[in-house]
């Protein structure tokens, strides 16, 4: 994997998410190495809170992996009584890393900014 450390480690996932199992300790080193550098290269992690960083991560990779611990993580869901019916709707059901708009607006990542350029005129 890349040369730089995690941005949050093993334990801290184990701390901020109730579905970890130690089982998954090996998929979870990778997937918080491939989240702290997709992390990375979205924003200047020198200029974030080393703790808001840790959270970022953690809760990144627990949206991926709850997928394959019977979290599915349900967006909505709607069901009759009269001809039986149901229907769920799920958040990521194929696992894939994202970030929330809360999360990036924590990284300062998507902030929008203005500037303005005064040409200047030739005499």
């Amino acid at each position: 994997m890349g040369a730089e450390s995690p941005l949050a480690t093993v334990e801290d996932l184990a701390a901020v998410w109730p579905g970890y199992s130690v089982s998954d300790e090996k998929r979870a080193e990778s997937l918080l190495e491939m989240a702290s550098a997709a992390i990375r290269s979205l924003c200047d992690v020198s200029a974030v809170d080393g703790d808001v960083l840790r959270l970022v991560a953690c809760k990144a990779v627990a949206r991926m992996m709850s997928q394959e611990v019977g979290e599915p993580g349900a967006k909505q869901q709607s069901w009759s009584a009269g001809s039986y019916s149901g229907s769920v709707t799920y958040s990521n059901p194929s696992a894939d890393f994202y970030l929330t708009q809360q999360e990036r607006q924590l990284l300062g990542v998507g902030e929008m900014s203005a500037a303005y350029v005064g040409p200047s005129v030739p005499e």
